[in-house]
């Protein structure tokens, strides 16, 4: 079984002869199947749909899901069918494919219908040939005929990006006529008409947008947070990892700002320049980023984090996320050239990656250097940052955000094992003191 049907095979899910994809909405009690409209409809004509009660969608396990409506759209060949209670999908979602690049088809092939579980199911690996504003045309690798084919309408067409399956369209129809020719190319719609049918006046209930599951709540990625995994004795940072917990919850109790909430008002300031749109979808950015806010409020000494306090974070430290895996001192054009406007002089940036292979937390001398002879030789205006300042790498502090969790706990966990609750001079006010004073000396 491939990794991508690993990955996504329980958010597919048959829907009449054809198939489905699940994903979240940003409101609660109910979820969304994607699929092809010609799976809908109730005639050969076309031209009348099923009612939702009798549109028939089931998962691998045999389990029927009820639907409660849907939103078809006029002209493309693309539904939106809405569930009668909320089910979970973690599936991240893009509207960037481009012509050549590698992507697949996954559906339930009418051929596979004796099969059971992820059996049932089969991956079609191609390539881009075509993008239009309308259409998606994928030629399929092993160049599959009609009869192969027949079922997989409504499936999901995925990219992969540093480990992640992200979902970018829908497959509709094979591409051209298949009683007279026979080319392994199929038709997908882009995911962008999903925000587009959502955001018509057909959507006339108000359902909501597309969100991964984690938009809706820091709650979702809470259990992520400061694992803190390169620790050698894991009870050295137990008392340590209750107490940023304690916080966490505190925070949320408090009415921290949902991530989607985040999103919609900072949005691309939260990527590093050059970042792939669904970055900001990614479960390490709102994992880390909470991190960053639990320990921003330590040591600013305040229990409640709401927008008033994001925006003056921003003109003190300024979070970046990008999800390479790649070294993070390989991202440094792009981190400076990143969107700082508002970032006072001497301010902060601190950038989070996939990148786990260092634990340096800061530039060295030699790298800075370099840096910033490569700064000083760009265009006017290629860096987007307050005047008069000239050179964001003299302007701004940069640090790792793995790496500082390496600098100011992970080589001194010796220290932190000493920490447990009610210790006389070792309890719970010490242990702020010290993780406050161990951060603080970076941001």
């Amino acid at each position: 079984m491939s990794d991508l049907l690993n990955s996504v095979s329980h958010l597919l899910f048959r829907v009449q002869n054809g198939s489905g994809v699940l994903v979240s909405p940003s409101s609660k009690g109910y979820s969304y199947i994607l699929t092809a409209k010609h799976n809908l409809e109730a005639d050969e004509d076309g031209d009348v749909y099923l009612l939702a009660h009798e549109i028939k969608v089931t998962a691998q396990d045999g389990a029927i899901l009820i639907i409660a409506d849907y939103l078809i759209h006029p002209d493309l060949d693309l539904a939106i069918l809405v569930t009668d209670k909320e089910l979970n999908s973690t599936i991240l979602i893009s509207k960037d494919i481009k012509d050549g690049s590698t992507a697949s088809v996954v559906g339930y092939p009418e051929i596979r219908d004796g099969e059971l579980g992820q059996d049932q199911l089969r991956e079609f690996p191609g390539t881009v040939a075509r993008t239009t504003l309308e259409f998606t045309v994928v030629s399929l690798d092993d160049i599959p005929d009609h009869t192969q084919l027949i079922g997989v309408s409504g499936g999901g067409l995925f990219k992969e990006r540093e480990n992640d399956f992200i979902l970018c369209g829908i497959q509709s129809r094979i591409e051209g006529d298949p009683s007279r020719e026979h080319h392994g190319r199929v038709r997908c719609i882009p995911i962008g008409y999903v925000e587009k049918l959502l955001n018509s006046k057909i959507n006339n209930k108000g359902y909501s947008l597309i969100f991964p599951d984690h938009f809706s709540c820091f709650s979702k990625v809470q259990p992520r947070i400061f694992l803190f995994d390169a620790v050698q004795t894991a009870s050295s940072i137990l008392f340590l990892k209750g107490v940023l917990h304690s916080i966490a919850t505190d925070l949320l109790a408090k009415n921290l700002p949902k991530p989607q909430d985040i999103y919609q008002r900072f949005h691309s300031l939260l990527l590093v320049n050059n970042s792939a749109e669904e970055d900001v979808f990614h479960p390490l950015l709102w994992i880390t980023y909470l991190e960053f806010l639990i320990l921003a409020s330590i040591i600013d000494k305040t229990s409640v984090v709401n927008f008033s306090y994001l925006e003056q974070e921003q003109s003190k430290r300024r979070f970046l996320f990008s999800a390479t895996s790649k070294n993070w001192t390989s991202l440094l054009r792009d981190i400076y050239t990143s969107d700082l406007t508002g970032l006072s002089k001497d301010g902060v940036i601190i950038v989070s990656t996939q990148d786990k292979s260092s634990s340096a937390h800061a530039l060295t001398k030699v790298t800075l250097s370099g840096v910033i002879a490569d700064i000083g030789r760009m265009q006017p205006g290629a860096m987007r940052i307050d005047r008069p300042m000239t050179n964001a790498a003299l302007e701004f502090r940069l640090y790792h955000w793995a790496g500082l969790h390496h600098q100011c706990v992970i080589s001194k966990e010796d220290d932190y094992s000493v920490f447990f609750a009610g210790n006389p001079g070792a309890g719970y006010m010490e242990l702020l003191e010290k993780i406050r004073d161990e951060y603080h000396a970076f941001i």
